[in-house]
């Protein structure tokens, strides 16, 4: 079960280690600026999509799936499944929307070289 939970960060994985939070200021780096706070709260947000909300997504319907499974003939039990699975895709669809409003704000706010939909 934590295999298939873990999944997402298995797949991304493929693409190398992920940035740092935190795009300037360390050692051998230019000063942070605005665009950088930008680019800093844009990679919270993907990280806490799709690090966090997407494998806490699973685990929920995971045990959602086992305990309609063990609810065999419960009516009672079988509903309150049912709304478990329902606010589990209400929570996803909510992130995901708050993710691609603030996104299509930055790209409005920032210059041409920062595309939110490109995972970079």
């Amino acid at each position: 079960m934590l295999g298939l939970a873990m999944l997402p960060m298995i797949v991304f994985a493929a693409d190398g280690a992920p940035e740092p939070l935190v795009p300037c200021g360390n050692a051998g780096q230019p000063l942070c600026t605005f665009n950088d706070f930008l680019v800093l709260a844009d990679r919270i947000i993907k990280f806490s999509l799709f690090w966090l909300i997407i494998p806490l997504a699973t685990i929920s319907f995971a045990i959602a799936g086992f305990r309609y499974l063990i609810a065999f003939g419960n009516e009672s039990e079988a509903t309150k499944v049912h709304g478990m699975v329902t606010s589990t895709v209400k929570g996803v669809f909510l992130a995901v929307l708050a993710w691609f409003i603030v996104s299509t704000i930055f790209s409005f706010f920032v210059h041409d070289s920062f595309n939110p939909f490109i995972r970079s």
